[in-house]
């Protein structure tokens, strides 16, 4: 048997620029990071399929990049059930990462938009929302983000506007 027996042509992922892309959660979960710190690994996908990581580790930034976090992808604030977490859409600043020890550099999150920072929230620009009907007490109780009364207006108008985020995974 050859090596080549089982080769089928495979192309390569979609490609990734540096800049501010669209992203969803498609995977959350509890680690351990190189230096044995408590992390989460987020891992996104954007429109056209390509994959992103970002891990956040306890530390002196911890509080402040999940503020970010949730904020940006319109979860509430302490919100720590992950599960919760997958689908929803917001927008992520990528850049080329620092050379690694063997000298390969990715494309990585750098930092997540927000709202305050002049970007759209998730329902805003994609028409995302967890049905209210599904939602939990603590989420409907959680403290939200300040918005404009026009952004808040299209906050509640894409709200009722459903689900459609353009990913294919949508479910009706």
């Amino acid at each position: 048997m050859s090596l080549f027996d089982s080769y089928v042509p495979e192309e390569a992922g979609p490609r990734i620029t540096a800049g501010d892309h669209r992203v969803k959660i498609v995977k959350a979960e509890y680690k351990a990071s190189s230096t044995g710190k408590d992390m989460i690994a987020i891992e996104f996908v954007t429109k056209e399929g390509a994959r992103l990581f970002m891990n956040v580790c306890e530390g002196e930034y911890f509080n402040k990049i999940m503020t970010n976090f949730y904020d940006g992808f319109g979860i509430p604030r302490g919100d720590q059930s992950m599960n919760r977490w997958i689908g929803r859409t917001g927008t992520a600043h990528v850049a080329l990462g620092k050379p690694r020890n063997d000298g390969r550099q990715f494309m990585e999150v750098k930092y997540l938009l927000t709202p305050q920072e002049g970007t759209q929230t998730p329902s805003q620009a994609s028409g995302y929302q967890v049905p209210r009907q599904n939602a939990p007490q603590a989420r409907q109780n959680a403290p939200k983000p300040a918005y404009s009364p026009q952004q808040q207006a299209q906050i509640n108008q894409a709200a009722n506007a459903g689900f459609d985020d353009g990913f294919e995974d949508d479910v009706f």
